[in-house]
């Protein structure tokens, strides 16, 4: 994982296998997906936000049965070049 720290923008890069995910990727394949990241508090004791690229409806933390929910029409398009 890469983490890059700037003055007005902070960038993290990670890099999965595909052969972990079992993906074969082609060109211009599409697949609907969505990726994310959970953020703690300053002294990394708690957890206090979730962001998701796609589904903006993710800021649940408190492991509620809501946070578990599959919405399939939340996911964004994922294009390989």
């Amino acid at each position: 994982m890469k983490v890059r720290i700037g003055d007005v923008t902070d960038m993290v890069e990670a890099a999965v296998p595909r052969a972990s995910l079992g993906l074969r990727p082609e060109k211009d394949m599409v697949l609907l997906a969505d990726l994310g990241f959970i953020s703690s508090d300053p002294n990394g004791s708690i957890n206090v936000v979730r962001t998701y690229w796609s589904n903006k409806d993710t800021n649940l933390v408190n492991d509620l049965p809501q946070e578990a929910w599959f919405r399939p029409a939340k996911l964004g398009t994922l294009i390989f070049r």
